[in-house]
């Protein structure tokens, strides 16, 4: 090659490098992840004290949701549970409660599956007559731990098997093609087809009983009762199992048997194709819109990523024998996995931006979810990736070329090469727990009944354009509240909007609102009042408008704390 497309195939290779930069830092969303499903509503409202009891409990979600063996049960102040009957329609639960309830405090606690397939749970306090004053006995419908984290390395573990065996079955095609399909390169080893294959096989079907446990509350004992999460089996999940399976046995096992090249291409282009398409079967692929967008973009960030992780560990088992053999043949398969690492980066770089945009919504959630800061933990081994592949890149690739027989250069970029795999696994091990977060905080702590009896009005004051607006809700909690407010100018006199006031909520954290409430005049001049409802407890944004003129509509935005 000449002097001049040696500089040409520099340039090009900072560009890649450039454009894998910008992927690894925008490929932050694994594709399997959901937006979990948030409480936006009950009746009664959390923290009521009703004068007469209620006949049912309603909960309302963001998205539709289904119930598990959990369900709701109700305890009363002593810890006493009662039966109750639910069922589950669209975005509302709704359960009947028994007739004759005394009066007191009671807890209902609920756990719910949300459409994307990971539960959530919670608990919803109110009294009847007065509130009791000591905290309900009641049992944390929340995750098992244990069953969680081994959930996630299962998980883990499966992503890397996958995505290395469809990534090979892409090295051979794009770097390989020149040579005989399954003769050398990666997937020749039979030991290490059928070694993948066993990790990956045994992995999907271990998560299948823990995805059940996890979504019904399971602890990690009850996994020994094969009834039991067997007839919860969801039937998305047995599916995107069955068909990875399908498609791993296909690639290592049915493909290599096959009496020509061509057709063992086809059909483990097939199998590895199909596998990774069948984790867009489960997740917020179902459940977010629009629908086509995010089902395409989940699909080409799962072969983007296995294009680079099969590719680079492809890259190193095949220099591992062909470099001391050929090293200018070696210096061509370096050279032409260079040129196409960009396509692989770019895709990971658009999908990973479409997803991020659609799943994350708040860059509070970095730092304030188990989603977020695992998200950081991922974008920083990712990072130290970029840092390997720049010194491939920029300093090893190009001499590589310009002296391929150098025994040295060549060991120094397979010990790189091999970080950078090491690196990559346990981006994909990270992954598996990443998936296993809601990347939103959610309301599932048990509320003590003495909750109700303690909470104490809020009283803020707000800028009006020059006058103030004086204001207190009541009880302060969450649920249903009176807000009385007082307008007054600058000279302390009243201020008589022409059209009542409106009050905006909203709860940024959880993306609900604007509630909007109009006030009614009150007992005197410039004071107003009405019910708002605080569905749960946060920092909540108050937005009092107030038409005084008909030019003139000045708006006070206030910040309170609901607890």
């Amino acid at each position: 090659m000449t002097g001049m497309s040696e500089v040409r195939m520099f340039g090009h290779h900072q560009r890649t490098i450039g454009a894998l930069l910008i992927g690894v830092l925008l490929w932050l969303i694994p594709s399997a992840a959901g937006a979990h499903a948030s409480l936006t509503a009950t009746d009664p409202a959390e923290g009521a004290v009703l004068v007469t009891a209620p006949t049912t409990v309603t909960l309302t979600f963001n998205e539709p949701v289904s119930l598990g063996d959990a369900g709701i049960r109700l305890f009363d102040d002593v810890g006493t549970e009662t039966p109750l009957e639910a069922h589950a329609i669209d975005t509302t639960i709704q359960a009947t409660l028994p007739a004759g309830l005394a009066d007191g405090s009671y807890l209902v606690s609920w756990r719910v599956i949300s459409a994307d397939g990971h539960p959530i749970s919670g608990a919803l306090s109110f009294a009847i007559g007065e509130a009791s004053t000591s905290a309900i006995d009641a049992p944390d419908l929340g995750d098992d731990p244990a069953v969680t984290r081994l959930l996630s390395i299962v998980q883990g573990i499966g992503y890397v098997g996958l995505l290395t065996i469809a990534g090979m079955v892409l090295f051979h095609l794009l770097i390989l093609r020149a040579d005989p399909w399954l003769q050398e390169g990666p997937l020749a080893s039979p030991r290490l087809r059928i070694t993948l294959a066993v990790i990956t096989i045994v992995a999907y079907l271990a998560s299948v009983p823990l995805t059940v446990a996890r979504q019904q509350g399971m602890a990690i004992g009850d996994l020994t009762d094969v009834a039991r999460w067997w007839r919860d089996l969801p039937t998305d999940v047995a599916t995107s199992v069955a068909i990875v399976i399908a498609g791993v046995l296909l690639t290592t096992i049915v493909a290599p048997r096959l009496p020509n090249a061509r057709l063992q291409q086809v059909v483990a282009l097939i199998g590895s194709g199909g596998g990774l398409a069948a984790l867009s079967i489960i997740g917020h692929t179902r459940i977010m819109h629009p629908t086509w967008l995010i089902v395409t973009s989940n699909i080409l960030h799962t072969i983007a990523g296995a294009t680079w992780i099969g590719g680079v560990i492809g890259l190193a088992i095949v220099l591992r024998s062909v470099a001391a053999t050929d090293g200018a043949r070696a210096a061509r398969i370096v050279a032409r996995f260079s040129l196409l690492a960009g396509i692989p980066v770019g895709m990971l770089a658009i999908t990973g931006v479409i997803s991020g945009w659609m799943i994350l919504q708040s860059i509070s959630a970095l730092v304030d979810t188990n989603y977020g800061r695992l998200l950081i933990v991922k974008v920083g081994l990712a990072l130290l990736v970029c840092l390997l592949a720049a010194a491939n890149h920029f300093r090893l690739v190009p001499a590589i070329r310009t002296t391929p027989d150098a025994a040295d250069q060549w060991q120094r970029l397979r010990r790189s090469i091999l970080g950078e795999v090491t690196l990559l696994v346990a981006v994909l091990l990270v992954t598996g727990f990443l998936v296993n977060q809601s990347p939103r905080e959610t309301t599932a702590a048990t509320i003590p009944a003495t909750l109700i009896a303690t909470t104490e009005p809020i009283a803020f004051t707000g800028d009006l354009d020059g006058a103030m607006v004086h204001g207190q809700i009541t009880p302060g909690a969450t649920g249903d509240n009176t807000l009385t407010i007082l307008l007054m100018a600058a000279d302390g006199s009243p201020i008589v909007p022409i059209e009542d006031p409106e009050v905006q909520l909203t709860l940024p954290a959880q993306d609900i609102g604007p509630l909007t409430t109009t006030l009614a005049p009150d007992l005197a001049d410039g004071q107003y009042a009405g019910t708002i409802s605080f569905p749960m407890a946060g920092e909540w944004e108050i937005r009092i408008i107030v038409r005084v003129s008909k030019f003139a509509e000045p708006i006070s935005r206030v910040t309170i704390v609901v607890p």
